[in-house]
């Protein structure tokens, strides 16, 4: 099975650098607690990846040269020109420690600070100078993407499923109901999701992806409340 620009496909991956074997990403809860990466918060999970999409560039880059069995492990290597690129020795800066004070920050060494708008990396203060790194940690790293390909999503139904549930993880995908006639979605909206944080704006961003990336026309949410009534003492 090969994979082509515009597929949707439902992925495991776990990545690591090549040169010290850590582990920085996974999907796997398991894999995460193991490595002590563990973030209360993050639902690990398959994730879906559109083909052609900005996120995991360079992955989908080599994905759409391999020949892909579901349910194997493929082992993707990308030198550092092809993930986050090479060190540079002109972005490490040397800075004076009154310079930072006044601007608020307290250096310490390994800290991540915003400095004139660009994050920086403090790699060590001493003698009144302080040494940043403008250079991405992962600069000039090999990284192994171990990754999993579960399915390819054919069915439009199941397309709009996953684009609804990137959006709304913390909801299982069972538990909203679709239906899709003329090209119009009809979409009821579980409970659950009234108590996501600026759900309005998720909606929208929802439409937004279904209009990028399907032929439908028209959605239309569903909201149901139940009203609880309260007994009338006699």
């Amino acid at each position: 099975m090969n994979v082509d620009i515009g597929d949707f496909i439902i992925i495991n991956y776990t990545t690591k650098i090549k040169e010290t074997n850590k582990v920085i990403e996974t999907t796997d809860k398991e894999v995460a607690t193991k490595e002590h990466i563990f973030r209360e918060g993050i639902n690990y999970e398959p994730r879906l990846l559109i083909m052609g999409e900005e996120e995991l560039k360079h992955l989908q880059e080599e994905l759409l040269k391999l020949d892909i069995e579901l349910n194997k492990v493929f082992i993707v290597e990308l030198p550092p020109e092809k993930a986050y690129g090479k060190r540079i020795p002109n972005n490490i800066k040397i800075l004076r420690l009154r310079k930072l004070l006044r601007s608020g920050i307290k250096p310490v060494v390994g800290m991540r600070i915003n400095y004139n708008e660009h994050e920086a990396v403090v790699r060590s203060v001493n003698s009144g100078r302080v040494m940043i790194d403008f250079n991405n940690p992962l600069a000039g790293k090999t990284i192994i993407y171990e990754v999993t390909i579960l399915k390819k999503l054919e069915l439009l139904k199941d397309k709009v499923l996953a684009l609804i549930h990137r959006k709304t993880s913390v909801i299982e995908e069972d538990k909203w109901k679709l239906s899709i006639k003329n090209k119009v979605l009809t979409v009821e909206v579980p409970e659950e999701s009234y108590y996501i944080e600026g759900f309005s704006v998720i909606k929208k961003n929802i439409v937004m992806d279904i209009e990028k990336y399907t032929d439908i026309t028209d959605v239309n949410y569903i909201e149901r409340y139940k009203c609880k009534k309260k007994e009338v003492k006699q």
